[in-house]
């Protein structure tokens, strides 16, 4: 699941790998925006087969948040 998560965290933000670590967030990521917040949690989603509550996606805001919110939902 992590790969997965990494991979769309690289596709959305088109980021290179060397430019991910795991504290990545919408506070020291530039292309995170709130037009890519939204397609990150869609891509997530298609991607990981596991829905996100609305009232849930403002909160996922960094990788760590996202990694243990996915890993929680079995």
């Amino acid at each position: 699941m992590e790969k997965i998560l990494k991979s769309t965290f690289l596709k959305t933000f088109n980021i290179s790998i060397e430019d991910f670590n795991e504290n990545i967030s919408s506070k020291n990521l530039k292309k995170w925006d709130s037009l890519n917040h939204i397609k990150l949690i869609i891509n997530l989603e298609k991607n990981l087969k596991k829905k996100v509550n609305p009232g849930k996606i403002s909160s996922l805001n960094s990788f760590k948040k996202i990694k243990k919110f996915f890993l929680s939902k079995k």
